[in-house]
């Protein structure tokens, strides 16, 4: 038997495969029968997962690093084999 059950207190609607109503799943008001209305349903079972939202990535992953005149903005891209940083370029000889 399927029926369509709605929450006096909170007006959320469920359906049923069932015999057996239970409480209303949002706050535990008593639910009535009521005729199904045409539209579009989602249908969720006892064990499906909340529809919480994922937590939001850190600022430290949004980051890009800072590029200081040895990135490929100045021609030393991956492949450049030049300096890769202050201090890694060889010293002028006297």
């Amino acid at each position: 038997m399927i029926r369509e059950l709605r929450c006096k207190s909170c007006g959320r609607r469920y359906i049923f495969v069932s015999t057996a109503a239970t409480p209303c799943r949002a706050c535990g008001s008593a639910l009535e029968e009521m005729e199904l209305e045409r539209g579009v349903y989602e249908l969720a079972s006892d064990a499906a997962p909340s529809a919480a939202s994922p937590e939001p990535k850190a600022a430290a992953d949004k980051m890009v690093p800072e590029d200081l005149g040895y990135g490929e903005s100045h021609g030393y891209g991956p492949a450049h084999g030049g300096p890769t940083g202050p201090g890694d370029a060889p010293a002028p000889t006297p």
